[in-house]
């Protein structure tokens, strides 16, 4: 399970985290929360390396009316812990644009806010968002050692994001770049096509539903990625890996999917 080191002195924004992780296949078995008080506990708990995640509130210690919250605790934690492994959640009574700008312009990916995205469906697709980035880039570092930190960070930016591109063009657009500057930096790096990295996105985005709503839920995976159907799931695992999605997810997996996408990452 993931270990997620939790931050919140917020009873309503526990309430919220606890109800998301009562959920089904995506709750307990799949997590395990250790509930903290202090920034000072929180720095040390990852520094040991004991949490895979953590969800924070930003503001924590702060008024909840002070104009001018500090984010000195995130400042800190941003020079000691991935941004990327970081989901933070706000929960001041109107979060202003300067609060959400700052936060933006530290870097971490991951915000929710209270009211808005805080349902348990939205917690758990976004913590899943942090806790695939974070398994993927293990393995890409494993694998792909000498990659360009820039382009590792595309590669991450294309396998993980949601929703998954749905074509090159899609795949460019949420790049930042045209489909033939994409092919380029991609060839020169030796990484797969803009069009395979698309099909790994959708594979690796089937695995990570499959593994949170169950096997037998291959009808419903394929409507949230707007594939058609449970067969096209299918035919996308078997030209990629020749072999059937129930061997990456579910009791009887015999693959790791993070570790199988990884391989081919190649050209």
């Amino acid at each position: 399970p993931v270990h997620i080191a939790v931050l919140l002195d917020h009873s309503q924004a526990v309430r919220s985290l606890r109800s998301a992780f009562r959920l089904g296949p995506g709750g307990p078995a799949r997590a395990h929360l250790r509930f903290l008080s202090t920034w000072t506990e929180l720095y040390d708990v990852l520094a040991s390396d004991e949490c895979d995640l953590a969800l924070v509130l930003p503001c924590l210690g702060c008024p909840p009316t002070s104009p001018d919250p500090s984010l000195a605790g995130l400042e800190t934690l941003a020079t000691r812990w991935p941004r990327e492994q970081v989901v933070l959640f706000v929960v001041r009574p109107r979060p202003g644009p300067h609060l959400l700008r700052d936060i933006g312009q530290m870097g971490f990916p991951y915000l929710l806010v209270q009211g808005i995205d805080d349902d348990p469906r939205t917690i758990l697709r976004t913590v899943a968002r942090a806790e695939s980035r974070r398994l993927l880039r293990r393995q890409l570092e494993s694998k792909r050692a000498g990659l360009d930190p820039e382009v590792a960070a595309l590669v991450l930016d294309s396998l993980t994001a949601w929703p998954p591109a749905l074509s090159v063009q899609d795949l460019a657009q949420k790049s930042g770049m045209g489909r033939r500057n994409l092919q380029r930096v991609l060839r020169q790096a030796g990484l797969p096509s803009p069009g395979k990295l698309v099909a790994l996105s959708r594979f690796l985005e089937a695995c990570v539903l499959g593994q949170r709503l169950g096997v037998s839920s291959r009808t419903r995976i394929a409507s949230i990625l707007g594939s058609g159907d449970a067969a096209s799931l299918g035919h996308l695992s078997r030209r990629l890996a020749n072999r059937p999605l129930g061997e990456f997810i579910g009791s009887e997996a015999t693959e790791d999917p993070f570790s199988f996408v990884a391989d081919k990452l190649r050209a």
